[in-house]
């Protein structure tokens, strides 16, 4: 993701672009200096330099946007685990990763794991054994159905959405 530019009166300005979420993975933020990466299965996206506290994601939660020296920074997206913080204004925030229990490459984590402590299972289905089949997971860089199912699109602004369809 590449930040545009635009100029003003007080200098260079920078618009800043999140790094997509919603697949296994999170993407990187814009801005290969102050962006963020996104997050994976199993880690939060990181800040990539002076970043502060809570700028990294952790599980269930994007690292928080916050003000270094007279600079204020992006945060992160939320997902399975959520993307870093940016460490300056002009650079995004890393995208969180999704989990779907039974899905390919998923990491679930143990029944035993805490806020503090989360333990990995190296397997794709969520503790309690539920499992959905024939998931579809669609990371926010490659077209999907639009919400009300008319149309496509790459990406979406805002906050994410999922559409469960009971078929039983």
């Amino acid at each position: 993701a590449q930040a545009a530019e635009w100029y003003g009166e007080y200098g260079t300005y920078y618009a800043t672009k999140g790094g997509s979420a919603g697949g296994m993975n999170g993407f990187a933020g814009s801005d290969n200096t102050y962006g963020a990466s996104g997050a994976t299965q199993i880690s939060g996206g990181v800040v990539s330099r002076d970043g502060g506290m809570d700028s990294s994601g952790t599980f269930g939660k994007g690292g928080g946007g916050l003000r270094i020296g007279n600079y204020g920074c992006n945060g992160g997206g939320g997902g399975y685990y959520g993307g870093g913080a940016s460490s300056r204004q002009h650079g995004g925030g890393g995208g969180g990763s999704s989990f779907i229990s039974g899905y390919g490459d998923c990491n679930a984590i143990s029944e035993s794991s805490t806020e503090t402590n989360i333990v990995h299972t190296n397997q794709n289905v969520h503790y309690s054994g539920y499992k959905f089949t024939n998931a579809v997971m669609i990371d926010g860089n490659s077209e999907m159905p639009t919400p009300d199912g008319e149309g496509t699109m790459i990406g979406n602004t805002g906050n994410g959405f999922a559409k469960i369809t009971y078929i039983g």
